[in-house]
């Protein structure tokens, strides 16, 4: 026996009337297919491009672009980051070179944005502003033949500023100049004499200059340490103690006493390759053991847990140009030298480096 259904009139008259229309057509239609489930993506963002969860594969033609972030709203992620520190967007390698600017790879200024808001999907409020990095050295191509022997030692920041101005091609201010380099031009406060000196330093900062276009293959040493072996990711890591190689990292030379040049503004910085740091990766067991043992007892005559060495690190200056009011020679390292710094300090003997990590 069927139990009858209460149904209301609202509800029976809309159906009377369905029925209605659906014969005044003379057809029925089919009813509505569900559509799929879709996977939660989150609430949507209405206040920046929508991008999806993945990151996309770098393209193969890709060059290295500076995004601008936010200061205000993201000052907390990258106000207290070391310089050079991989910050919160390892997935894409992008790295800190200011307290609000990244450096990353991309095909494009909009591909550089759209990535690091696909790895930080709260950049999308305020989306970071890309352009491509003056000093990007991917199409640079490496004179691979020179003998290392050819390479000159740059010894400090006045070498590196006249290399700045051959490398850029850029006319130099001679009186800013003058009183960077030039001691006694700033120690002059006599006008006329500081004018008269000025036409003596200007003929010596062209020929500085013009000599250097003849030295963009450089070597430069600073110290280090080399720690023990480190079994689980197989490599000898690398410390250093007073420049810090790294990609986009900046170096200069500080001004140390009064009558110094102050040469703060002038600075090197890095292409590595694909390398991110100096570490020395060696899976081979007793390839490893040997240098280990090399270590053990460097650190045992310097009485220290770790092994003082000296790094001799050798490159191209193949790009020049100014970066937020710096002035920086973009070097592409070809080789860098690890040794015991004793023996490097023993003058005219010959070295054999602990281990060389080939860039080019």
């Amino acid at each position: 026996m069927a139990v009858p259904f209460p149904v209301s009139r609202t509800i029976l008259g809309s159906a009377v009337a369905a029925v209605l229309l659906l014969s005044a057509c003379g057809k029925k239609e089919a009813p509505p297919v569900a559509p799929a489930p879709v996977a939660a993506k989150g609430p949507i963002d209405l206040l920046g491009p929508q991008v999806g969860p993945e990151i996309p594969p770098l393209a193969a033609q890709h060059s290295q672009f500076k995004c601008l972030i936010d200061p205000v709203n993201y000052q907390l992620d990258l106000g207290n980051m070391g310089r050079n520190a991989v910050v919160s967007l390892p997935k894409i390698g992008a790295q800190q070179i200011a307290a609000d600017a990244l450096l990353l790879d991309a095909a494009s200024a909009e591909d550089a944005s759209q990535r690091i808001m696909l790895a930080k999907p709260e950049y999308k409020r305020v989306p970071p502003k890309c352009e491509a990095y003056a000093l990007s050295t991917r199409d640079a191509k490496l004179d691979q033949n020179t003998a290392l022997t050819e390479y000159k030692t740059v010894n400090g920041g006045t070498e590196l500023a006249y290399l700045y101005y051959a490398v850029s091609k850029a006319k130099p201010a001679y009186e800013v100049v003058a009183q960077q380099l030039f001691p006694e031009y700033g120690a002059e406060a006599d006008t006329f004499k500081r004018q008269d000196l000025l036409k003596t330093i200007a003929p010596a900062i062209d020929g500085n200059i013009k000599s250097a276009e003849g030295k963009r293959l450089v070597m430069f040493e600073f110290e280090g340490k080399l720690k023990h072996y480190d079994a689980a990711k197989k490599q000898f890591p690398v410390e250093l103690e007073r420049f810090n190689i790294a990609p986009s990292t900046y170096v200069s030379w500080r001004k140390d006493r009064d009558n110094a040049p102050d040469t703060g503004s002038y600075h090197l910085t890095f292409d590595m390759g694909g390398r991110k740091d100096l570490n020395y990766e060696i899976p081979d067991e007793s390839a490893a053991r040997a240098l280990e043992g090399e270590l053990s007892q460097l650190a045992a005559a310097a009485r220290s847990a770790y092994a003082p060495v000296a790094i001799r690190a050798y490159g191209q200056a193949v790009k020049a140009a100014e970066d937020g009011g710096n002035k920086v020679v973009m070097v592409r390292l070809v080789q860098i030298d690890v040794m015991d710094r004793d023996t490097l300090r023993q003058e005219g003997r010959q070295f054999k480096p602990l281990f060389s990590l080939n860039l080019r």
